[in-house]
């Protein structure tokens, strides 16, 4: 009797139950592929293997291939209505296709180190840099030259080899900002935050001074020869400045 019991209780809970791939909470899919192949198996109608659930739209596949030192990275986006003919990269058809639903490529692709996006280069985590962006060659230039010669992709990894005695006015602080500065020969070189608007604040980090918590607009310089100093961006209107003990706030 109790096993008969249980077999309806069982009977009774799933009979509402479908075992079709329907997604129940209608939420977004993510997947990850590594081939076009691979892509195309992710069926319209999940069927488990490899999707548990039916694609939908606005769906997500990314797809990775690195063969060597070569990679392709690409972001497919499932489109439930498109009924287009495959046409390799841009238009990729599931297997399981009939009248409707394709993987479209989002434009999102890169070869080797060189990561395009409409136009852009990422070469950093977080920060999108113009397109054909590079290292930039290390910039010698006086101290009061600093807000007109060292700007652009210079602020993204740039070095600023200070020769000349002034005063170097730093731009607003913004997210991914980071640079070098090398003090050459004997001379004072300033660099004063930025005070348009709420004033900047420099976080000075020495071997001496630990970490320094700065006042706004405080400046700070050197006026050793090789004395080195890294700035980047800390939060909204601080920059972090690292750097050894040559430096000092004014």
């Amino acid at each position: 009797m109790k096993r008969v019991i249980a077999a309806i209780i069982i009977m009774a809970m799933t009979a509402g139950l479908s075992f079709a791939g329907v997604r129940p909470d209608s939420k977004k899919g993510m997947y990850w592929v590594s081939s076009l192949a691979e892509l195309r198996t992710l069926d319209i109608t999940g069927a488990g293997n490899p999707n548990q659930y039916d694609l939908i739209e606005n769906d997500t596949a990314i797809m990775i291939n690195i063969t060597g030192t070569t990679g392709t990275f690409s972001l497919y986006v499932f489109d439930a209505s498109s009924e287009a003919a495959e046409s390799v990269p841009d238009i990729i058809q599931p297997s399981d296709f009939a009248t409707a639903g394709n993987w479209i490529l989002a434009g999102l692709s890169f070869l080797g180190d060189d990561l395009d996006l409409n136009g852009y280069d990422i070469t950093g985590v977080g920060v999108l840099y113009p397109d054909g962006y590079a290292a930039p060659t290390p910039e010698l230039d006086a101290a009061g030259d600093f807000s007109t010669t060292f700007t652009g992709n210079n602020l993204y990894g740039g070095t600023f080899i200070c020769d000349t005695a002034g005063t170097a006015a730093l731009p607003p602080v913004a997210v991914g900002m980071n640079f070098s500065v090398i003090i050459k020969g004997t001379v004072s070189c300033v660099f004063n935050p930025d005070n348009t608007g709420t004033e900047d604040t420099i976080h000075l980090v020495t071997p001496s001074l630990g970490y320094s918590v700065e006042t706004q607009g405080e400046n700070i310089d050197s006026t050793t020869s090789g004395s080195v100093a890294v700035f980047q961006y800390y939060a909204a209107d601080t920059w972090l400045v690292i750097a050894d003990d040559n430096w000092t706030a004014e």
